[in-house]
């Protein structure tokens, strides 16, 4: 595991991609979709590709639709994340 004060800095440090990241879009000075404007074309290319679940409290139909514009997106899930969601998600991932 990665502690960092940004996304960004945390795959800097990391010595291989993950395979899977949750991101939350509501993030203090840089959001889930400003982190991924500047990875999704690493991420998408990585090998094996790293996938994204994007988090939010969003209902608004917008950001649905940005998501699906992300190449490493492969969920757009609500929060809270439950149990019986993040069994789904590693299920649906593994």
């Amino acid at each position: 595991m990665i502690l960092s004060e940004s996304a960004i800095e945390a795959l800097e440090r990391c010595d291989r991609l993950p395979e899977l990241i949750l991101l939350d879009i509501n993030m203090p000075r840089m959001n889930g979709f400003e982190f991924l404007e500047i990875v999704d074309e690493k991420l998408s290319q990585a090998q094996p590709p790293v996938k994204v679940a994007l988090l939010t409290t969003s209902s608004n139909p917008a950001d649905a639709r940005k998501a699906e514009t992300f190449a490493s997106v492969g969920w757009f899930l609500s929060k809270p994340l439950g149990r019986d969601m993040l069994d789904q998600l590693v299920s649906e991932f593994s």
